[in-house]
């Protein structure tokens, strides 16, 4: 199991809300590892290739919100912080 995707939890003052069964980790004698995507350098080229693939055959969706405005991108960004976004959170500067 890896552990990726904490931003929303960077800055939390009180303990999170959640499951608490890392016990299970001793009993099943699991590990648990963070990652960075930089740990991946070696394979970025053929992972750029697989996923464009992917993407123009419409096997792989992304998931975005957007917010409309400069003037929006204050609030988008605690939004962002506090996990209220789902998927990748973009501002449009200059609305349709």
């Amino acid at each position: 199991m890896g552990i990726c995707g904490q931003i929303s939890q960077y800055n939390d003052t009180d303990m999170a809300m959640g499951p608490r069964l890392f016990w299970h980790l001793i009993v099943k004698r699991a590990v648990v590892r963070g990652f960075l995507v930089f740990d991946f350098l070696p394979q970025y080229r053929e992972a750029l290739r697989q996923l464009t693939e992917w993407y123009g055959a419409g096997q792989l969706k992304c998931r975005e919100q957007v917010t409309d405005g400069i003037e929006n991108a204050p609030q988008a960004f605690i939004d962002m912080l506090q996990g209220a976004n789902i998927g990748k959170q973009l501002v449009r500067l200059c609305p349709e």
